[in-house]
């Protein structure tokens, strides 16, 4: 017995394992030397400890205690269990222990005998994997198409959410079983052709599908599907209401595609792609017309059929807020108009956009950029007629100093910013800008004021409207002689919109822009 006991010893004190004995008051009575090594501990420093709270990290301990006084109390005598071990450096590693319950010679359980390997590699790997496969779930489950695979048996052995959606059915109610069993009489179909060909022939196909649901309703639905080493994968896309929007816009195409196709503003009818949060994230052009291509630049073949983030790369990073707005209104059904500028094509656009039917957008657009480039010149000019008017005003306040003070001040501080927005349209004098033809392109609020004109009526007039008639022949000379000379000031009659007349001075000046030559007219009433 002596000479068993003391082979026993030399094996547990060699094995090249990490192996240690603690007694049921949880104290280490041995340890080899493996796992002195391991540990960073001599026997002497291990032995005599209690092995929970020496060595095993304090945010598993007790579970630790828990598990090994189970398995005290119980009567399975081989027990695995995974503990995260301290060493003497304070490093954390995690060992799965083989353990057996130790007897003492009338049968009382006295403690374990434990043998350990190092598993800290495999669990971190283990767990890796485990969130690499949390992530993959959740994006397949996120997707907008669906994703299945088939097995050899025609069985389902992985569907996502978007596929147990498609199929009007629960994940559970089509794992494990056939499509046979799901969907009887599918084998007889034209689609189920496709899925035979591509398991036997392994060669992929995609095709449109109109499928049939057993209560009798229809779906359409767009299929990928591709051969794989368990059997088939298949993708599909729900496509009923492109599908419906398609047999609406076909029934109409008749009676309007002629208006269509000669209309002058760009039209793109779109289909919206959202998420599962309903947040906009794409469409896709359904039709355009020929005006679409001649203001974009763009092909009808790059573009139809396409996402617009295949079609014009960029979007959705230029101008997110394109979609937003498409999005609301393919969600809400009601009418919006802006205008953007498009940073990818470098255009200013005016648009109207309407929805034809639910998660669809049509959207009607001008090429603005001109006038937001004229707009933008006006306002330089305006900006520098508004800086001398105020120096104007200046030379005035210093005649009335100390009567103008206060008012001044009150300005400044209140009304600074309005003051150079708006001067134009708060000087006595009436002020044109006309074209060296004569045409209005803008007047301020005095001229209105002075001929009875609005605004918008002024910038469908030209000059001559403001002449007698038997002065009108002598216009040309006039404006001949403002563009060769600059400067004139000459006195005339003018006519109101009520046909009345007014004597006036009228005070011209030449000026460039990057959009051609431009004269400005300033006209002051003569009183009898």
């Amino acid at each position: 017995m002596k000479t068993q006991n003391n082979f026993a010893q030399m094996f547990f004190d060699s094995a090249d394992a990490f192996m240690i004995a603690i007694g049921s008051d949880e104290i280490v009575t041995d340890v080899n030397k493996k796992a002195c090594e391991i540990l960073g501990y001599s026997r002497e420093e291990i032995k005599g400890k209690n092995w929970f709270d020496s060595f095993l990290s304090k945010a598993k301990r007790e579970d630790a205690r828990r598990f090994f006084h189970d398995m005290l109390s119980g009567a399975l005598r081989h027990v695995h269990s995974d503990y995260l071990v301290i060493t003497k450096q304070g490093e954390e590693r995690i060992f799965s222990f083989h353990n057996i319950l130790v007897s003492d010679e009338k049968g009382n359980i006295i403690g374990t005998l434990s043998s350990a390997d190092e598993v800290t590699k495999l669990r971190q790997k283990e767990k890796a994997l485990k969130e690499v496969e949390n992530r993959l779930q959740t994006s397949l489950d996120s997707m907008i198409e669906g994703y299945q695979i088939i097995d050899y048996d025609w069985r389902y052995v992985y569907v996502n959410v978007e596929a147990a959606k498609q199929g009007r059915k629960t994940k559970e109610e089509l794992l494990g079983y056939t499509m046979m069993q799901v969907y009887p009489g599918i084998e007889n179909t034209e689609v189920f052709g496709y899925l035979r060909r591509c398991m036997t022939d392994r060669t992929p196909h995609q095709l449109e599908n109109e499928f049939r649901f057993p209560d009798g309703s229809k779906g359409w639905f767009e299929l990928r599907v591709e051969p794989i080493p368990t059997g088939i994968l298949i993708f599909s896309l729900d496509i009923t209401e492109r599908k419906k929007a398609e047999d609406a816009l076909r029934k109409s195409e008749g009676e309007y595609s002629s208006l269509f196709v000669n209309m002058m503003d760009g039209f793109a009818y779109c289909q919206m792609i959202f998420d599962e949060k309903d947040k906009p994230i794409d469409f896709i052009y359904l039709q355009i017309n020929d005006a679409f291509e001649r203001i974009t630049g763009l092909k009808r073949e790059n573009v139809v059929g396409k996402k617009v983030t295949e079609a014009i790369p960029g979007t959705e990073k230029a101008n997110p807020e394109l979609f937003d707005i498409y999005g609301r209104v393919a969600l809400t059904g009601k009418n919006e108009k802006f205008e953007i500028f498009f940073k990818p094509l470098n255009l200013w656009l005016y648009v109207s956009v309407y929805c034809p039917m639910k998660g669809y957008f049509a959207a009607i657009f001008v090429d603005i950029t001109e006038r937001k480039e004229i707009e933008a010149e006006l306002n330089k000019y305006r900006y520098r007629l508004e800086e001398v008017v105020a120096q104007r005003t200046a030379q005035c306040a210093k005649t009335n100093e100390e009567l103008n003070r206060e008012i001044n001040e009150h300005q400044k501080m209140e009304e600074g910013l309005k003051l150079r927005v708006t001067i134009l349209d708060n000087v006595r004098e009436a002020i044109f800008l006309v074209n060296t033809k004569g045409d209005f392109a803008y007047a301020n609020q005095a001229a209105s004021k002075a001929y009875g004109y609005s605004l918008d009526e002024f910038l469908n007039m030209n000059i001559r409207s403001l002449m007698q008639p038997q002065d009108v022949h002598s216009i040309e000379s006039l404006l001949r002689n403002i563009v060769e000379k600059a400067l004139i000031s000459p006195e005339m009659v003018h006519v109101r919109k009520d046909k009345s007349l007014m004597s006036v001075r009228v005070h011209t000046s030449l000026v460039k822009t990057l959009h051609g030559r431009f004269i400005v007219v300033a006209v002051r009433e003569i009183s009898d």
